[in-house]
């Protein structure tokens, strides 16, 4: 809740005026300003404390203390810690590193929704990271990830286009890695363009389909130009462009750039 207004004079905000300071990049300060708070047991500065610690560029980077102030605030149910925390276990930032400690925050994030966590649960089941690896289970919690749309559902998408793609521990599946690459490519990932390709040249998940194919090979090469990617891939990848040109009509071609367009469009 924001400032409440006595006698027509708004009564300040602590945790906000110390955030005011933090956002001047002030980090000594704001440190001094969210400590007094933090330790009288107020979570969102015990969070916001933990955050600032860990700030790797600022003079106060502590990632000690900032697992400390952390974990009060996830015990108090700060989700944002919660997540952080699990983070930091998984690395071993500030922590030892503990991947069943990991996991255990990691869980308690997702249960209550929370998508990063629900993400992060995928990769923690796909490793085996802290638990079994167990492939079902990376797969559950990617697609509860997916569900929720966002900067996230990509990757959750293409992740499991990847696993059906290998047949890494489920039967190998092309409709289906066609079928997610196809989302991730709609919720803006780039790269699921060039695995389209392939899968739409070599006719892998149903006919082979060449305007898909040269789709897909120009927009993953409009991405690897724009992410300076590798000389030798770009290079590949543009001769199956070309060769999958040569096939194509003046129609196709057409078609094809019409749709490269829109599709570039989405992609941010």
């Amino acid at each position: 809740m924001g400032a409440v207004l006595c006698g027509g004079i708004a009564a300040a905000d602590p945790l906000e005026d110390c955030m005011r300071v933090t956002r001047t990049g002030n980090g000594p300060a704001g440190v001094r300003c969210l400590e007094p708070l933090a330790q009288a047991g107020d979570p969102q500065a015990e969070l916001r404390l933990g955050e600032q610690y860990g700030v790797v560029n600022e003079s106060t980077y502590d990632p000690a203390k900032s697992a400390i102030w952390l974990r009060k605030a996830a015990e108090q149910g700060q989700i944002d810690a919660q997540v952080m925390l699990a983070y930091a276990y998984r690395e071993g930032e500030g922590v030892p590193k503990d991947m069943v400690e990991a996991m255990r925050w990691y869980r308690t994030a997702a249960d209550r929704g929370d998508q990063r966590a629900q993400s992060d649960m995928g990769l923690m089941y796909f490793k085996g990271w802290g638990t079994p690896r167990d492939v079902g289970q990376a797969i559950s919690w990617w697609r509860k990830t997916a569900d929720r749309g966002g900067p996230l559902a990509s990757f959750a998408e293409g992740s499991i286009a990847s696993i059906y793609l290998k047949g890494d521990g489920v039967p190998q599946d092309y409709a289906a890695a066609a079928h997610w690459f196809r989302k991730a490519a709609e919720h803006g990932d780039p790269s699921a363009y060039l695995s389209l390709a392939q899968i739409d040249e070599k006719g892998l998940a149903g006919p082979a389909d060449p305007v898909e194919a040269y789709v897909g090979y120009s927009i993953a090469l409009a991405w690897l130009h724009g992410s300076n990617g590798a000389g030798q891939v770009v290079d590949l990848i543009a001769k199956h462009r070309d060769d999958v040109a040569a096939k194509l009509t003046a129609e196709q071609i057409a078609t094809a750039n019409r749709l490269i367009r829109e599709r570039r469009a989405s992609i941010h």
